[in-house]
């Protein structure tokens, strides 16, 4: 947080860490945040994302149709992506390191993915979404862009992906991989190079959740752990901060539906099994995860029933998680958002945790302090 955190809830400077009352029906504590920012009313904002590169903010949403994309620096706000869909968007990436950002989004099983990216080749069609419609895109701090779908119906073989030097690709590598692939999602470890994180369900209680390693020719390697009882289906994934894991907050059915964090190490030498995992919430229905300094994992989510806030739990991030503040439950974020209709992306950037939701009517930015740790 800004200043400096200790323990026992006070920044450096001696002040107590407060983010003021507590949300309508809420027993948690607020998270401190500045003034949330406006950054577009009037729309349909769904599918919200966000990143930081060097010297900006990129951020951008589905405004119905719309796909929309802009970049703010210093010298002003940008629209880098304004194109529109021929049906609704179902789904929508970003990531951003280093000078670079690249960007896809979707329309649903069998439409196509498109890519944009602040360099190279961009506006392109890399392939078609898989069943459940996962895809995911990482980008390098040297500039290569990974994007990844998953399991394609009337497709001959499982996953596509592709990786290029610079911007978007045009086509995929299509490999069989004995993995459930529904849902998809690219990372990049500075050690090993990409990483493609799976899950999907066998059954309604059981599947697996896998890691895949493209290679130089075309190839890649693969390996999965079985989940028995917590049927996986979506997850977002990032890399621990220490560079050994993949951290995934998953969704999941065991006796109901539960989000969990989950973590694989990113080293196919070491074997997966079982997965250390511990259950979030089971009143989530838009999450996404982010880092939030050294050793920590922020997962952050709306409601799927009224009152519908908006929340951040704070993990130790790998291998073993657990809470890592004076609260189990987590910190809210946001009061009162649109109940059903509130999506969220979160990330990490000048030692602050960003969150952009998306709802009928507004997009909003949050900038908080993180608690003390």
């Amino acid at each position: 947080m800004a200043g400096g955190a200790t323990a026992g809830g006070a920044t450096a400077g001696g002040a107590p860490y407060d983010g003021g009352l507590s949300c309508p029906g809420s027993l948690r504590p607020r998270l401190q945040c500045d003034p949330p920012v406006v950054l577009s009313d009037g729309g349909l904002y769904s599918q919200p994302v966000l990143g930081f590169f060097d010297g900006g903010m990129v951020y951008g949403w589905a405004n119905g149709l719309r796909f929309q994309v802009f970049t703010k620096t210093a010298s002003g706000t940008t629209t880098v992506v304004d194109e529109v869909a021929a049906t609704g968007i179902s789904r929508a990436e970003l990531d951003a390191k280093g000078d670079y950002w690249a960007a896809i989004y979707h329309s649903g099983e069998g439409q196509p993915i498109r890519c944009f990216a602040s360099h190279g080749p961009t506006a392109t069609s890399a392939g078609v979404a898989g069943y459940r419609g996962g895809a995911g895109i990482a980008v390098s701090p040297s500039g290569e862009v990974a994007v990844v779908r998953g399991y394609a119906v009337g497709v001959i073989n499982h996953m596509g992906w592709a990786v290029t030097d610079a911007g978007c690709p045009a086509t995929m590598f299509a490999l069989p991989v004995d993995l459930q692939s529904d849902y998809v999602a690219a990372l990049y470890s500075p050690v090993y190079g990409f990483r493609f994180t799976s899950s999907g369900q066998q059954n309604f209680s059981n599947g697996d959740v896998g890691l895949t390693a493209p290679l130089p020719d075309g190839g890649v390697l693969s390996t999965s752990t079985q989940q028995t009882g917590e049927g996986p289906e979506d997850h977002s994934a990032i890399l621990s901060s220490n560079g050994t894991h993949a951290l995934l907050a998953t969704s999941s059915v065991d006796t109901r539906y539960v989000l969990r964090a989950m973590s694989l190490p990113i080293s196919l030498a070491t074997p997966l099994g079982q997965g250390s995992n511990y259950p979030i919430t089971h009143r989530y229905l838009s999450w996404y995860s982010s880092g939030c300094g050294p050793g920590c994992m922020a997962v952050v989510y709306s409601a799927d029933q009224a009152p519908d806030h908006v929340t951040a739990m704070f993990l130790r991030d790998a291998p073993t998680f657990g809470s890592l503040t004076s609260t189990d439950a987590g910190w809210d974020v946001a009061c009162n958002t649109t109940n059903g209709d509130t999506q969220v992306k979160v990330a990490y950037a000048g030692g602050r945790l960003h969150v952009i939701l998306g709802e009928p009517g507004v997009a909003r930015l949050f900038s908080c302090d993180v608690p003390p740790l």
